[in-house]
């Protein structure tokens, strides 16, 4: 049985286990085309063996990163992993940001059609912030999205989040890097 990281009512934050129908999960999310849009829409669509390839570290703790689903009544919906941001220093470089080194990151999609546009998105990341700062001493937490995307933005606004600058991300959509917001939230006792 997988470790639940954080719950509110019927929703909970799940680790990624290293077993096959989480991959297949994944994969099918990672393949539909509201994820795919924003999430690696320029690479070939994903196969069991490159989700397992990029996930499996994530899953297993070999990897700084943790991954995990977001589950409403038990359902897995969606993904949702956190990394500290000193970890990612090349990506910091490429991009010219420069963070904190108790700043947390995270990336986020709800994966099941039904469950969109029902407030499950903005508050899975808010039991991830407030994780981040229990769990991890994380001081804020800043993630990168697509200018291009508001509902992701709306989202992000939603639970707390501002924005505080543009970059061009190193993702690219129909080849050319996208243009993105640099979002923070900050935890309210810390005055954000």
């Amino acid at each position: 049985m997988s470790e639940t990281l954080a719950s509110d009512a019927e929703l909970a934050i799940r680790r990624m286990e290293d077993v096959h129908a989480d991959y297949v999960r994944m994969r099918d999310w990672l393949n539909t085309p509201h994820v795919r849009e924003w999430w690696d829409p320029d690479l070939p669509p994903h196969t069991i063996e490159k989700v397992v390839d990029e996930y499996r570290q994530c899953t297993t703790g070999e990897s700084s990163t943790v991954a995990c689903f977001i589950t409403v009544d038990g359902v897995d919906t969606g993904f949702v992993q956190f990394y500290p941001w000193a970890d990612d220093s090349d990506f910091q470089d490429q991009v010219g940001m420069a963070l904190p080194a108790d700043a947390w990151g995270l990336d986020v999609f709800i994966g099941e059609t039904r469950y969109l546009r029902r407030g499950y998105g903005r508050r899975a990341v808010a039991l991830v912030c407030a994780h981040l700062v229990a769990a991890h001493g994380a001081a804020e937490v800043d993630l990168v999205t697509a200018t291009a995307n508001p509902r992701a933005q709306a989202t992000y606004v939603a639970a707390g989040f501002a924005r505080v600058a543009e970059y061009l991300d190193t993702d690219t959509k129909n080849g050319e890097r996208m243009l993105s917001w640099l979002m923070r939230w900050v935890p309210a006792d810390t005055g954000g």
